[in-house]
C-alpha cells in the first residue's frame, strides 16, 4: 500500500513547492507582463516602487521584468495572459505595494 502525502506550503503570494518537479520542463513565463502596451507601464511602476528589478548589489536591471521574482514556471502556458489574469495580478501586486516593499516582494 501506497501512501502520498502532498503537503502545499505556501511562501508567499507568488512562490509555490513543486513536489513532483512538474515545473522542470516549463519555460519561465513573466507574471507581471512586459508584452501589453496597457499593463507594461503600471507593472513597471509598481517594481521600481517596491525596489524590484534591482541586482544583488544595488545596481538596476536593464529590465525590471526580468527580476527572478517576476519569472514562474507554467507547464502548458504559451502565448499572452487574458486580460482578467492582469488584471488580478496588478491588483494583488498592487495590494502588496501599498502595504510595504518587503510585502510587495
Amino acid at each position: 500500500m501506497v501512501i502520498l502525502i502532498c503537503i502545499s506550503m505556501r511562501l508567499n503570494g507568488l512562490t509555490w513547492i513543486d513536489p513532483w518537479g512538474l515545473s522542470a520542463y516549463a519555460p519561465p513565463h513573466h507574471l507581471a507582463t512586459n508584452k501589453h502596451s496597457y499593463w507594461f507601464d503600471l507593472f513597471k511602476n509598481l517594481f521600481k516602487k517596491n525596489g524590484l528589478g534591482k541586482f544583488k548589489n544595488g545596481n538596476w536591471r536593464k529590465d525590471v521584468f526580468n527580476d527572478p521574482l517576476n519569472k514562474i514556471d507554467v507547464p502548458g502556458h504559451k502565448g499572452l495572459y487574458p486580460e482578467e489574469i492582469h488584471q488580478e495580478i496588478y491588483k494583488r501586486l498592487k495590494q502588496a505595494s501599498d502595504k510595504s516593499p518587503e510585502a510587495f516582494k
